[in-house]
Parts: C-alpha cells; sequence; structure tokens
C-alpha cells in the first residue's frame, strides 16, 4: 500500500539503510509502529540508517575538533541527535496518526453514511470514503477494499469492524458509531435514515467531549514552549557577561552564536511542532498555497493594465546586505572595541539583514494573509449559509433556485454570497454541481484551498444524486456537527487564551529587568576590563 506521510523517511531508509549488509531485526514495538503506520520498510533499515548517521556525524566531527573544539562537538552533538531523531521517527509518526485519527474517522464516517444513504451498500461506501478521506484512515480503508478484492476478508462490514477495533483506544465512539451503521443495514429505509443520524450524533458529541479535554490537557503544553520561546533567551542572554568573564576561555562567542540563534530556536521549533500536532482537531485546514490567486515565495506580483505578472526577485534585496556588511565590516576593521564606530558598522549589518529579510517576506506574507483571512471567514459564514440552504432545499426547491434565494437571504458583502455566486454562475453554464465545485480548470473549490470547504462540499454533491430532499437533510446534519466542532473550537481558543494571556504580562514585567541586567552586568564588566 501507498504509504501516506513518511515518503521521503522510507526512501532514505531503503538507500542508506541497505548500504549495511546488517539484517538484525529489532522487533517488538518498532516494527509494530512500522506497520501501523505504513511504512514500506523493516526495523533493520531503520536501525542501518540510524547507525550510518552516527558513524558519518562522528567521522565528520574528528577534523573539525581539531581545528574548532567548540563547532566539533555541536556538529557531533547534532548528528547524534539526528541520528536518534531518524531511530524514533516512527514513533513520532504512529502517535501523529493516533492525534489526528478521531477527526479522519468521524469525516470517514459521514463520507460513509452520504454514500450509504444514496445506495444501501457498505462495499461502495467505504469505497467512496476511502478516495475522500485524508491520511491515514484513508489508506486503511483503501486496505480494506484491497482485502475484500483479494478475499483476506469476507465484507465491508468485517474490515469496518477491523478498522473500529484498531482505534477503538483513541476513537471508543466510532466504535459504537460503527456498530449502529452496520444494525441499520437490517433495517427499513426510515429507520435506517434515523439509526444513520443517531451514529453521527454519538460521534459529534463524543468528539467535542474529546477536545474540550484535550484543550485543559494542552496548557502544560504552550507553557513549555512560551518558557522555551521567551524566558530562556532573555536568562541565556543575562548570563553572558558572567560565563564570557569567569569562563572565557571555554565559551566564546561561537559558542554562545550556535547556543542563542540555532539549538534555542532549533528545540523551540521542535516542541512547537510537536504541540500544534497533539491539539484536538477538526477537519479545519487551510492551505493557501494551494490557492490560484496566491503568491509562490521569492515572487512580487505586479498589475499592468488588467493584467498581473509574477516576477522573481529575491536576488535584489538579496543584493542589500552584502553591500551593507561590505560597509559595516570595513568600518568595524581595525577599530577600537570602545569606538563608536563599530555600533555603527554592526547596526549596518544587522539592519541590511532585517531589511532584505522584510523585503523578500512582506510581498509573500502579506498577499497570502489576505487570500487566508478571506477564505477562514468564508468558513465561519459557510456553517450558517449551510443550515440556511438545507432549510430552503427542504421545501422542495431545486439547487438552483436555492441558491438564488439563498443569496438574497444573506448579506451582500459575506463570503460565503460569493462562494454560491461562483457556484451559481458555473451551474447556469450547463456544468453539474460536481464540475463547478471541482473540475480542475474552473472548480470554485480551487480558488477555497480549505479542508473543511472541499470535505463539505463532496459531501454535498454525493447527498444530491439521491434528490433535494435527501440533500437538504444531508445539509442540516452537516451544519449540525460543524456548530458543535466550531463551539469546542472557540472553547480550545479560550483556555490557550488565558494561559497566553497571564504569560503575556509576566513576559512584560520579567522581560524589561532581564534586559536592564545585562546593560548593567555589561557595564560594570566594560569599566572593570577598562581600568
Amino acid at each position: 500500500m501507498e504509504e501516506v506521510e513518511g515518503g521521503f523517511y522510507s526512501k532514505l531508509c531503503k538507500k542508506v539503510g541497505n548500504i549495511f549488509p546488517l539484517r538484525v531485526y529489532v522487533g517488538g514495538k518498532l516494527e509494530e509502529k512500522i506497520s501501523f503506520c505504513g511504512l514500506p520498510i523493516r526495523s533493520y533499515h531503520v536501525l542501518n540508517t540510524f547507525l550510518f548517521f552516527l558513524i558519518i556525524s562522528i567521522l565528520l566531527s574528528i577534523p573539525i575538533i581539531y581545528f574548532s573544539t567548540q563547532i566539533g562537538l555541536f556538529v557531533l552533538m547534532g548528528g547524534i541527535a539526528i541520528s536518534f531523531y531518524l531511530f524514533f521517527y516512527p514513533y513520532l509518526l504512529a502517535w501523529y496518526y493516533r492525534v489526528v485519527a478521531p477527526s479522519d474517522l468521524l469525516l470517514a464516517l459521514l463520507y460513509l453514511i452520504s454514500s450509504l444513504k444514496l445506495t444501501p451498500n457498505l462495499e461502495k461506501g467505504i469505497q467512496f470514503a476511502a478516495y475522500n478521506t485524508p491520511r491515514i484512515i484513508g489508506r486503511d480503508l483503501k486496505f480494506i477494499l484491497w482485502q475484500i478484492l483479494n478475499k483476506r476478508i469476507k465484507s465491508g462490514e468485517e474490515g469496518l469492524k477491523l478498522l473500529a477495533k484498531k482505534y477503538q483506544e483513541e476513537c471508543k465512539e466510532f466504535t459504537e458509531a460503527i456498530n449502529i451503521v452496520l444494525a441499520a443495514q437490517m433495517k427499513g429505509e426510515k429507520e435506517r435514515v434515523k439509526m444513520y443520524e443517531e451514529a453521527i450524533e454519538v460521534m459529534i458529541e463524543r468528539g467535542s467531549d474529546r477536545m474540550k479535554e484535550g484543550a485543559r490537557k494542552a496548557r502544560s503544553g504552550i507553557s513549555i514552549i512560551t518558557y522555551m520561546g521567551i524566558f530562556m533567551p532573555a536568562v541565556l542572554i543575562s548570563m553572558v557577561p558572567i560565563l564570557t568573564l569567569f569562563m572565557g576561555n571555554t565559551i566564546g562567542p561561537t559558542t554562545i552564536i550556535i547556543i542563542y540563534n540555532i539549538a534555542l530556536p532549533f528545540a523551540t521549533y521542535v516542541l512547537l511542532t510537536n504541540y500544534i500536532k497533539s491539539l484536538p482537531i477538526s477537519f479545519s485546514t487551510i492551505n493557501v498555497s494551494q490557492s490560484p490567486d496566491a503568491i509562490k515565495f521569492g515572487r512580487l506580483r505586479i498589475r499592468i493594465g488588467r493584467k498581473k505578472s509574477d516576477f522573481f526577485f529575491i536576488f535584489l534585496p538579496l543584493l542589500i546586505p552584502i553591500l551593507t556588511g561590505y560597509v559595516g565590516y570595513n568600518l568595524i576593521k581595525g577599530v577600537d572595541i570602545y569606538n563608536g564606530m563599530r555600533i555603527v558598522g554592526g547596526c549596518l549589518i544587522l539592519g541590511g539583514i532585517v531589511f532584505s529579510t522584510f523585503l523578500i517576506l512582506y510581498p509573500y506574507y502579506s498577499h497570502n494573509l489576505k487570500i487566508y483571512d478571506r477564505i477562514r471567514k468564508t468558513e465561519d459564514e459557510f456553517i450558517e449559509a449551510l443550515f440556511q440552504l438545507g432549510m430552503i432545499m427542504r421545501n422542495g426547491i431545486p439547487l438552483e433556485s436555492a441558491m438564488i434565494k439563498l443569496k438574497e437571504r444573506i448579506g451582500k458583502y459575506s463570503e460565503a454570497r460569493r462562494f454560491f455566486g461562483y457556484l451559481l454562475e458555473r451551474m447556469q453554464t450547463g456544468r453539474t454541481l460536481k464540475e463547478s465545485l471541482f473540475d480542475e480548470r474552473i472548480g470554485v473549490v480551487n480558488w477555497y484551498p480549505s479542508e473543511l470547504i472541499r470535505n463539505v462540499s463532496k459531501i454535498f454533491a454525493e447527498s444530491t444524486k439521491k434528490g433535494t430532499i435527501s440533500a437538504a437533510d444531508t445539509l442540516l446534519t452537516v451544519s449540525s456537527f460543524l456548530k458543535t466542532a466550531r463551539r469546542a473550537e472557540e472553547y480550545t481558543k479560550e483556555v490557550m487564551n488565558e494561559i497566553t494571556s497571564e504569560l503575556s504580562i509576566m513576559q512584560l514585567l520579567l522581560l524589561p529587568v532581564f534586559c536592564g541586567m545585562v546593560v548593567g552586568i555589561s557595564g560594570i564588566i566594560g569599566l572593570v576590563l577598562k581600568q
């Protein structure tokens, strides 16, 4: 099976791992994690990759230590850290999959039930869910289909039970929901639809409770990250004058630069990445880079008449730090340490780097941030628009007429109105709903690269195949879920805001004290050394 994540990692392990003739199977938990993640490698590939990078880091650091002990030791420690990271990567990936599994299981259930309402066939429902659900759950559903085709399992019912058993620890409510769905297959149509709604309600209510519990558990994580990213740098910089005075031969400028500018930011980034992955999530993720209106990194968009053109201009800003660095270096070179020109030269070098970075990043982030805000606003309005559209269609009004009425009801400057307006324009040219939404060239969803909008649109397009009333019921169900998920998300933000506000107050009070200590201690040391 094709792996969902870790493609580069698997290729690296296969290429590097085959260099060593060792075929030692670590087995146990490592083999279990590799199998769980669906990585097409074995435990000996991981072990050989670990040994390869460990040996390379040792061999590389030896000649560097000969010239600079400090840099050589940091290279050695960095190589060891990378080696262990590669060894434990399957554990981290399995942990990440287990975190995101509940959200994707709910999405898979919505896809499954949308298909079952149209055609009460489990295998077709699994197929529809498999090709629309992202990440590991989509892969697991495809694996179920593969097992059915190759007669490894008897039916889709057995496959769904195996899937529920696999994630029973992370999402117990999915097992309950699947049992309800399977029991509904033996009922009449009206009772079957009612049981489908019950299964979705079970997932929504329990999922909301789990998101709130996850938000409460995340308190300690954000506190640690704040201390690592704000207070640790302040403490470190306050200790620099003392360390350089009493340990000048051991701790030089190179050591301080590596610790302060490389090691500490990297550790904070790793903690922040793991923290973000551990947060309770819904399926609302925005990838602005997929929008046709987005600007690629290092490009500048210029309007010439009605035409917009993107130019690659990254080389121009890069000339600025080169010029300011040359001028600043000449001002610093050969000047006494207490001469004010050293400050001017240092400011020129630093200012050139900062200004160049600003010129490169500002066009990219300012433009794409506007797109992000527009999509996020569309998501917020999308929930209420779906509910209103469902209520209109429930009266038996056809889809196009219902969207016209919806446009009349929602605000003139609403982003949701703009979304459905674009959709209606495409449908009035003779295209189907699916083509209007997902066509590679003109599909409306292309301009709204949000997982929430894309997933709901897929469910909506599938539900319309059975008729207006079925589509209306589906829209009302989905809007109900989104409202519940949004309430849980708002609760998560409130919990996070409580912590960040407290830490912000501490930051405003303590950081000036630390900075004052640095200036005072540096001044005292400077006077002592001068005398």
